[in-house]
């Protein structure tokens, strides 16, 4: 094989790439390489065809499923959901007088039993249709009703006394002997209360309580053995009002201003004070005998599982009673709070601190050397209680709304302007319905 000619044309090539030019140049092509080195270009090979996809034969759609149309000779029932109504309501007229026209106002609702709630608490504050709707049962006049609104309760509250103290000190029964021959060894108290609000409007509340009550009180006798008195009868009649003041979600404040009306007995029937045993006390007596005068302000706060409050409760005599004394004025003030668990179950804790005074003017009857119970000037004192409470819903009853509850507890402080019995414990327990 003669190789020169291919070795000419490989060495004009490298000669000819080396001075090729600038970018943008005439590009140089094989054939023109060769014209210029006088020979012949090198065969190109023949370009190969790109093979051409076979035509894509389209065959007929599926069939389609066949309709699953049941039994049609017993077919099976639609589900069926909750008719959802809308219902049209009339809010209450707030203020204190109603008025003609209350407003209306429309809800979707899908299950008519709720209706029932949804009236009760619509535009309130604070929903009672929860357990812990209600302060703890130991506080009164806490909650105002919606305009049409009843609150029935019966209520009862039971307090236990012994021991003696002159201020915080606790006294021995033999330093009271030396100075008064009937020593307080004991005392207990039931009250009953009967309880019924009704909403007049959305502010405005009217409450009224009538108690029965129930003392005795046991004493040592410095000559030897014991006496007992009790007494037995209904207490002076509440009536009340609360006007709310202030309001905002889940947040209300309103005003109490009360009046007690002295139907409650002085005396007994059968028994009346002696110059010589201490019968008929000031301390189990079940009324005052003079109209008394009740302000207060109450503020109670709520959110989905707690709520809480601050109620303030003044009592002031008014006059003289026919037996020539008043009992001294009163305050209360009490602060509380409630976790609720569920629908139907809440618990609270509470702190109560009472102040009453002394007697002013005196029973002639009552003879003040026999007992430090007949003296005017120790009647008076300062508490502080802590209570524990339980509260059960039933909201689905025969009686929707009833609430029972209960509360007890103890004090932690306590001055007393003594010799007095001081308290040792306390029990509140009742029953309410809204309606």
């Amino acid at each position: 094989m003669n190789l020169a000619p291919r070795i000419r044309w490989f060495v004009a090539a490298c000669l000819l790439l080396a001075s090729m030019p600038a970018a943008g140049a005439r590009a140089q092509t094989p054939a023109l390489i060769a014209a210029r080195m006088g020979v012949a270009a090198p065969a190109a090979e023949p370009r190969r065809p790109e093979p051409v996809p076979p035509p894509r034969v389209m065959g007929p759609p599926a069939d389609p499923q066949p309709a699953n149309w049941g039994d049609y000779i017993q077919p099976p029932a639609p589900p069926i959901g909750p008719l959802v109504l809308e219902y049209s309501l009339a809010a209450p007229a707030t203020g204190i007088i109603q008025q003609n026209v209350p407003d209306q106002y429309r809800a979707p609702v899908a299950d008519s039993e709720s209706v029932w709630t949804r009236d009760a608490t619509f535009l309130q504050a604070i929903d009672l249709w929860r357990p812990d709707g209600l302060a703890p049962v130991g506080v009164e006049q806490d909650a105002t009703l919606r305009g049409g609104q009843f609150l029935f309760s019966y209520r009862f509250n039971y307090q236990a006394f012994e021991d003696n103290l002159v201020g915080t000190h606790r006294v021995s029964d033999a330093s009271v002997a030396a100075s008064f021959p009937f020593v307080p060894n004991q005392m207990n108290t039931g009250r009953h209360l009967l309880i019924v609000q009704y909403g007049v409007t959305d502010d405005f509340t009217i409450f009224g309580q009538l108690p029965f009550q129930h003392s005795s009180l046991d004493y040592l006798r410095t000559a030897g053995g014991t006496f007992g008195t009790g007494f037995t009868n209904p207490g002076d009649i509440t009536l009340s009002a609360m006007y709310v003041l202030w309001r905002r979600p889940g947040q209300q404040l309103h005003l109490n201003l009360g009046l007690n009306f002295p139907v409650g007995f002085l005396d007994s029937q059968s028994d009346i004070p002696s110059p010589v045993v201490p019968n008929l006390p000031y301390v189990i007596r079940t009324g005052s005998g003079t109209y008394d005068l009740l302000p207060g302000l109450t503020y109670r706060g709520q959110n989905p599982l707690w709520s809480w409050g601050v109620q303030s409760i003044g009592t002031v005599r008014l006059g003289i009673n026919r037996l020539d004394y008043k009992l001294g004025d009163r305050a209360d003030l009490t602060a509380w709070i409630a976790r609720r668990w569920g629908e139907r179950l809440s618990t609270s804790f509470r702190i109560d601190n009472q102040w009453w005074g002394n007697v002013r003017g005196a029973d002639p009857r009552l003879n003040t050397a026999l007992a430090p119970t007949n003296d005017p000037q120790l009647q008076g004192g300062n508490r502080v209680d802590l209570l524990f409470g339980v509260n059960l819903f039933l909201p689905n009853t025969i009686l929707p709304g009833q609430r029972f509850s209960i509360e007890g507890g103890a004090p932690v402080y306590q001055s007393l302007n003594g010799p007095q019995l001081g308290t040792s414990w306390l029990l509140n327990a009742g029953w309410n319905l809204v309606y």
